[in-house]
């Protein structure tokens, strides 16, 4: 498992780090931070802090300070959420999961003539098993979860509730169904595989799921508008599986069910209504968003910024 330092962003204290899965802090608006200029002195005169601010654009600010005890070389963005138009957003690897790439790439592709990146910084923990880049974290974005939490959890989370508050706490999840009367509790989000149980998947996951090793595997429709954390999403059965892949598309879920899990759900006829249940019992709340494992930038309503310095 990989450490990242996901949580320095909430302090407003982040490690310079970059690794595959855009483990650092980055800003279009400013010079690339792990290129960042504060030159430190010589020993002899060496001050306790030398300390850098810069206005990256309206809302944002970048600090850097170098402290001698350690020494610790740390940058901070620090963000205005009251500032109009700017907002948090959470941002995957190449766009799904399992995929990595550097804080650069991930701002760079969120960039739209509609929207301006104005800076970026690292989530916290990914592992490479059963695949690489894994998150191991609650994760939801775009409407949709995309990762429950790996054991051992509550794990902490910095997450954003549908009515506009901020949350930070260590959390906790859990998935059910709810069928034609029957309960299918336990279940998996995005796992490649299990031997016991049932996984859901989602667009998150990828194009494609392989359903090989699977004993039984239904197309479920999305039916509400988004699939989060405490508020129950209703799913529509469109088919069997007979294929040994699925496509997975905006609103396609895929339910895949060992035969122990499919002894308990029963046979689902084409049109039966399925309920999804996804409980963080630590925030009463829905959650727009939630992050551990994937990466924030701040959006500007503008395509350009006044007195913002855009890298070349």
């Amino acid at each position: 498992m990989r450490k990242t330092s996901a949580c320095s962003f909430w302090a407003a204290f982040v490690k310079k780090l970059i690794v595959p899965l855009s483990l650092s802090l980055w800003s279009l608006a400013v010079p690339p931070l792990a290129q960042a200029k504060l030159t430190a002195p010589r020993e002899a005169e060496l001050p306790q802090v030398a300390r850098q601010t810069e206005d990256v654009g309206p809302g944002v600010r970048h600090i850097h300070e170098f402290h001698t005890s350690g020494p610790l070389n740390i940058h901070v963005l620090e963000v205005d959420l009251q500032t109009t138009g700017l907002s948090l957003k959470p941002h995957l690897g190449k766009g799904s999961l399992f995929s990595g790439a550097t804080v650069e790439e991930m701002a760079r592709s969120a960039e739209r003539s509609d929207k301006h990146v104005l800076g970026a910084v690292n989530a916290d923990f990914w592992k490479n098993s059963p695949r690489l880049f894994t998150p191991v974290n609650l994760c939801v974005l775009d409407g949709m979860a995309a990762r429950l939490p790996v054991a051992p959890a509550p794990r902490a989370i910095f997450a954003k509730t549908t009515s506009g508050r901020y949350v930070m706490t260590r959390a906790s999840a859990s998935l059910s169904l709810t069928a034609r009367g029957r309960q299918l509790s336990r279940l998996i989000l995005n796992e490649p595989f299990t031997t016991r149980g049932a996984i859901l998947y989602n667009r998150h996951y990828g194009r494609e799921v392989s359903l090989r090793r699977f004993y039984k595997a239904y197309e479920l429709e999305l039916v509400s508008p988004r699939f989060i954390p405490n508020e129950t999403a209703t799913a529509k059965v469109v088919r069997i599986i007979t294929d040994s892949t699925a496509t997975l598309s905006e609103k396609t879920l895929i339910l895949a069910l060992q035969a122990d899990a499919a002894r308990q759900l029963g046979n689902l006829a084409s049109g039966a209504l399925v309920k999804l249940h996804l409980r963080v019992p630590e925030v009463k709340e829905p959650l727009e968003f939630a992050i551990g494992g994937a990466l924030f930038y701040f959006v500007r309503d503008n395509h350009t910024l006044t007195g913002a310095r855009k890298k070349s």
